[in-house]
């Protein structure tokens, strides 16, 4: 279980160095309705917004799951294994999606993958 563990906590530290570091000022192709793509990008930004909440909800789930998953609690396991898959889900969604997220967004992803990592980190010391 612990190999599991570390292997979910690497997978989010790896996703988090690529979030850093994904991001170009590229342009996309230009169209001839301004609007049009202005209205675009925000639905975008917006539907990569929830999807960041999301991500952030099961983050902390992680982190409030970590400790009796370390004790040993069989729930609890089965609990964290199933918001760890989805993390990693959301997580790949957000990498594919980096271009698209705002610099704010960018640095919420990383920083949830940051506190992830501290907290998992901070138990694993304490054994």
């Amino acid at each position: 279980m612990e190999k599991i563990v570390k292997m979910f906590v690497l997978m989010t530290f790896v996703v988090s160095f690529a979030a850093c570091g994904g991001k170009t000022n590229t342009q996309t192709e230009a169209t001839t309705d301004e609007n049009a793509a202005s209205q675009t990008e925000t639905v975008a930004t917006s539907a990569e917004s929830d999807v960041l909440a999301k991500y952030e909800e099961l983050v902390n789930k992680a982190i409030e799951l970590y400790p009796k998953l370390v004790a040993g609690d069989a729930a609890a396991t089965q609990e964290y294994a199933t918001v760890a898959h989805e993390i990693a889900g959301i997580a790949e969604e957000l990498t594919q999606a980096l271009e698209n997220l705002s610099t704010e967004q960018q640095q919420r992803f990383v920083e949830l993958g940051k506190k992830f990592n501290d907290a998992v980190t901070a138990g694993s010391a304490q054994q």
